[in-house]
């Protein structure tokens, strides 16, 4: 797992220039505020913060109005819905930090609607079949376990790559659990079965540390395979097991959840598994059935009725 830097050392890495834009005191807000945030989210976050500001000049955020906001996200109207909504996102967060810290008097972001993204989820639905498939298609042993570990544990692609030999710890004989970093730097523990853990644990080199990573590039030196690595790795089994569609590891991670629901599992345990704050995320599965609706337990027929009664 990725290691959190120290609160000083993360403040440092957050310099100036990975916020383009920024001038003083905007640029110190700025990096209060990305502390707060996902380690995975900062660099996206802090591109999106420094283009709002180099928008303002020669104005900063303590003069800006809300004509302001509007005038920066209406440039990129072109962009994806989900890239609308990210920018959308970030500047409500921008604003309601600094008034909740002080730094600003009027929180600007609060007038700008959310947007209602659609559901992607019953697009990007894999059958139990089609993940079989990729997995037993897949030429070598490490990207085998890689899609099992995916699949069977939910986790996210970042948390996979950040996986080291000290997250996995054994439970006797009724299989083992492995400790990952999510969203907000939240630690959460997930059970593994014992045929999976067995796998894992045939990728250990001999003297392996424990804070080595899991999954290696196999080239010296190397640190581990890094996501996109891992994005690849999915993206060809997606083909050679015939999907038709360009598939990702969180497809994996909806298969996951949609497949455990389907099976019995309890909604909270998925939850719990996949490192949802709220139960509604998780409930979305419930819902990405392309092919299921509550109407196919209905029925009109009535036993006692053997034929329909004549008009009257």
């Amino acid at each position: 797992m990725e290691k959190t830097l120290p609160t000083k050392k993360r403040l440092r890495a957050l310099s100036p220039t990975s916020v383009p834009g920024a001038a003083r005191p905007d640029e110190y807000f700025v990096r209060s505020w990305l502390l707060e945030k996902a380690t995975a989210s900062q660099r996206a976050y802090a591109r999106i913060a420094g283009e709002y500001l180099e928008f303002l000049k020669p104005r900063d955020l303590r003069t800006s109005e809300l004509s302001d906001l509007q005038g920066f996200l209406e440039l990129k109207t072109h962009y994806s819905k989900s890239t609308q909504a990210q920018r959308r996102a970030v500047l409500k967060s921008l604003y309601s930090f600094g008034v909740r810290t002080g730094y600003l008097t009027a929180n600007l972001g609060a007038f700008l609607k959310s947007m209602r993204m659609e559901s992607k989820l019953s697009s990007r639905y894999l059958t139990e079949e089609e993940v079989r498939e990729m997995i037993a298609r897949c030429p070598r042993v490490r990207d085998q376990i890689i899609l099992k570990l995916l699949y069977f544990s939910g986790v996210r692609v970042s948390e996979c790559a950040g996986l080291t030999w000290e997250a996995i710890q054994a439970r006797g004989e009724q299989g083992a659990q492995i400790s990952v970093e999510g969203k907000g730097d939240k630690l959460r523990t997930i059970f593994i079965p014992q045929a999976l853990s067995d796998e894992l644990r045939s990728l250990k080199p001999a003297g392996a540390r424990p804070y080595d990573r899991v999954f290696q590039s196999g080239y010296e030196g190397s640190q581990g395979l890094k996501t996109r690595q891992i994005v690849n790795i999915v993206k060809k089994a997606g083909i050679r097991a015939g999907i038709a569609r360009a598939i990702s590891p969180h497809w994996l991670r909806h298969a996951h959840a949609s497949h455990a629901l389907d099976r019995g599992a309890p909604i909270h345990l998925v939850q719990a598994t996949l490192g949802h704050t709220s139960i509604a995320t998780t409930g979305k599965y419930l819902h990405a059935r392309p092919k299921e609706s509550s109407g196919g337990f209905l029925s009109l027929d009535d036993p006692s009725v053997s034929e329909t009664p004549d008009e009257a």
